[in-house]
């Protein structure tokens, strides 16, 4: 798929000067002052930067003769730079006809740079017609107009260290002169951008517009397949025909990251294994990209209003939905995201980390944030070692898994024999009641409505029951074990009691040395009817 469009280089016979404190500035002084004495020149700005300075690597590109290829001026501000150097950048800002796509962020830098004053009255290529929806990205304007692709992977790169490589100094080169190719290019002639094209333009761009209305699914899903195969990306993507890799390994190049106000978002993305950070709260939204471009995350965004840099458009998905599952349906779908039952609370919601420990309650007996009944309740306890939260997997847990379900494609478990197998199985390896139902909700067995329905009930797991309710809540088996005892306190001044116990059927669950109790009550003439039905289990 990267390989549908030719790849954007640089002009035959366009000339790169680098500026700093020691070389360039006397050259680019001359050529400046040549330019701006034809009062018909153009100047291309762009601009590459690193926290923290305000600005790492300024771009010029000066054409005087548009058929001749321009010469393209990088100015290093990481470092230092000649005072002659920064005069004659400030005056090509001021006095000259500049280029810019989007330079909202740029200025604001170039301001704290002392390189720009007020407002400029910049041509801003972005807001041209291309045919691409409001405020598109420079990567799917390039594929529109010229039939070229750009590669992005080097923004994410070290600005500020010294030297730059080749690549880095062509990347940030090309950033600048693609503008001139841009405002030569005659819109109007453009053929018309169809369904199709505008899926071709949007896929080999790896970015179009970030905004809702641009693009359909379709188009998302080919524009993400893009970027997640991208060879420079700190996060590689793994692929596996045979589908040996697990659904974590499958999505481990996604990482996301969130403004503050999408939290419950962040929670539930978590909460089916993805990895996802959340801005600060207060943070600007300039942070959000600064952090996405320093781990490789994909930034999920909301508002129109106010914008994200240009600069990050090819890592920014638009929400069209407001509902936070709605919102986790999209993803999935746009994204491609493999989900199984192991991913389902993968991750602590609290920290992000996927980093279990099991403890017991004897190694908790003194945590401040777990309580004495708690500790009572459940054998076993879950601890991040990312945060050090704590988490049991009681009535929460299991709702909570049930609810991720919910976003994963149904299996249609039948339950029978072959539950009844998979929980004996579990059961086997030692596993606590409560584990085993929440591994059963996992899995799809069973539901937590139905794992939970009579965890409150005096009615126990009954005759009535469906055969795919598991009895498997600890306060349930103590009931269980319970109540019998306690209705023959009362034989006295009742009728005759008769118990019925026989071993569970194959087709409820297999508790180990379990029993299927009833407790029948006096006949009404209409047959007995059982006062308690429920399992009764004893340990070996």
């Amino acid at each position: 798929m990267a390989g549908r469009s030719p790849l954007l280089r640089t002009l035959e016979g366009e000339e790169h000067v680098w500026v700093d404190a020691e070389q360039g500035a006397e050259v680019f002084a001359r050529r400046a002052e040549e330019a701006l004495a034809t009062g018909a020149s153009l100047v291309a700005m762009d601009a590459e930067w690193q926290d923290p300075c305000p600005l790492s690597v300024l771009q010029l590109a000066l054409s005087v003769d548009p058929t001749k290829p321009p010469t393209v001026f990088l100015i290093d501000l990481a470092s230092s730079v000649s005072e002659l150097g920064r005069v004659w950048a400030r005056r090509l800002l001021a006095e000259a006809q500049v280029l810019a796509f989007s330079p909202k962020e740029d200025v604001r830098r170039l301001r704290a740079a002392g390189l720009v004053e007020g407002e400029p009255s910049w041509v801003d290529l972005q807001l041209y017609n291309w045919g691409l929806g409001r405020m598109p990205g420079l990567q799917a304007v390039v594929a529109r107009a010229l039939g070229l692709r750009m590669d992005k992977s080097l923004q994410i790169s070290d600005w500020n260290r010294r030297p730059l490589s080749a690549e880095q100094l062509e990347y940030a080169a090309l950033d600048a002169s693609v503008l001139l190719r841009l405002h030569r290019c005659n819109i109007a002639a453009l053929p018309r951008l169809d369904v199709a094209s505008a899926s071709e333009t949007s896929a080999s761009a790896s970015a179009a517009s970030c905004f809702r209305d641009d693009l359909g699914m379709a188009q998302e899903k080919e524009r993400w397949n893009h970027f997640r195969s991208l060879e420079h990306r700190q996060r590689p993507r793994l692929l596996s025909g045979d589908n040996a890799l697990s659904a974590r390994d499958r999505n481990g190049d996604l990482g996301f990251i969130l403004p503050a106000s999408l939290n419950r978002l962040m929670r539930k993305l978590r909460g089916l294994g993805l990895d996802t950070e959340m801005l600060a709260e207060g943070a600007p939204a300039r942070r959000l990209v600064e952090c996405a471009e320093e781990s490789d995350r994909i930034i999920l965004y909301y508002s129109t209003k106010n914008l994200l840099p240009s600069k990050a458009a090819h890592r920014t998905y638009m929400l069209r939905s407001t509902s936070p599952d709605e919102q986790v349906r999209e993803i999935i779908e746009a994204f491609e995201v493999d989900l199984d039952s192991d991913c389902l609370c993968g991750r602590c919601v609290q920290c992000n980390a996927w980093d279990w420990q099991l403890v017991g309650r004897q190694e908790l007996r003194d945590h401040p944030k777990v309580a004495a009944k708690t500790l009572e309740a459940f054998d076993e306890f879950w601890l991040c070692g990312g945060c050090g939260k704590v988490y049991w997997e009681g009535k929460m847990f299991v709702k909570a898994l049930d609810h991720f379900r919910t976003f994963m494609p149904k299996e249609g478990r039948e339950g029978g024999e072959e539950m009844a197998a998979r929980s004996q199985e579990l059961e086997s390896l030692g596993w606590s009641s409560s584990r085993v139902r929440a591994a059963m909700v996992r899995e799809g067995w069973i539901s937590a409505e139905q794992a939970l329905d009579d965890a409150s009930s005096t009615s126990g797991y009954g005759a009535s029951s469906s055969p795919s309710r598991v009895a498997c809540a600890r306060s349930s088996g103590l009931r269980a074990a319970l109540v019998v005892p306690v209705l023959f306190l009362f034989a006295g001044n009742l009728p005759t009691l008769p118990v019925l116990a026989k071993p569970h059927n194959s087709g409820a669950p297999a508790w180990r040395n379990g029993f299927r109790a009833q407790v029948f009550g006096p006949s009404d003439g209409r047959g007995t009817a059982p006062l308690y039905t429920g399992w009764l289990r004893h340990r070996a």
